[in-house]
């Protein structure tokens, strides 16, 4: 029994280590960028970052610069207000009238792969809401899909594991898929998770154990 407790040590993941970034949990509006996440804007898709440089609070916290309605938004208890129904805790991203995205960055903190789970869905009920969303690693494009309705829950999205070094960045961008900027409000769900390697002292210290468990 002993030999197959330390057996199971060497062969598992350190699945407890592993780090959680969530847009959401994270949001804060007391710096740009907060740690891994920085909120702005780009003019075209793929194009120079801009930081957002204005705060406001209310029944949502946003970031945002001087155009009217860009920005990237966040609510703990939900919004209900004029055209917009927004679920309790959660994110969202509206692009501004001249074609501009709303962007949200995260900047790896260490090398690792991490799982990244993206979710979109529609949060203005007149209209209703009419994007295109997309993901990209290091500016280049690894999903794009449309959002096209109102709802409460992701209507698209993307998942899958992403290798990063130190320093990459993940993007996630929202346009006006064309058709003007009213009632675009567009809900995010964003998290990666670290997916950390196994430990090799780890495995040599469960090996260890056999070897002293075979002497004893």
């Amino acid at each position: 029994m002993k030999r197959i407790l330390a057996a199971a040590l060497v062969l598992s993941p350190l699945s407890s280590f592993a780090t959680v970034y969530d847009a959401h949990t994270d949001f804060s509006l007391a710096t740009n960028p907060n740690g891994v996440w920085s909120y702005g804007y780009a003019n075209t898709l793929g194009g120079s970052f801009t930081s957002f440089d204005q705060t406001s609070t209310g029944s949502y916290d946003r970031w945002f610069t001087g155009i009217d309605s860009l920005g990237v938004y966040d609510t703990v208890s939900g919004v209900t207000f004029s055209t917009l129904v927004v679920p309790a805790a959660q994110l969202w991203m509206h692009p501004g009238p001249n074609a501009q995205y709303a962007v949200l960055r995260f900047t790896a903190p260490t090398t690792a792969t991490y799982n990244l789970s993206a979710g979109f869905f529609g949060v203005d009920n007149v209209g209703p809401t009419t994007t295109d969303v997309h993901v990209s690693h290091n500016n280049v494009l690894v999903f794009s899909g449309v959002v096209n309705s109102f709802s409460s829950s992701p209507t698209t999205g993307y998942v899958a594991p992403l290798s990063l070094s130190a320093g990459d960045t993940v993007d996630v961008a929202v346009g006006t898929n064309g058709n003007g900027y009213v009632f675009d409000s567009t809900a995010v769900n964003l998290s990666l998770e670290s997916v950390p390697e196994p430990t090799s002292l780890l495995a040599l210290g469960g090996l260890a154990l056999l070897v002293r468990r075979r002497k004893g």
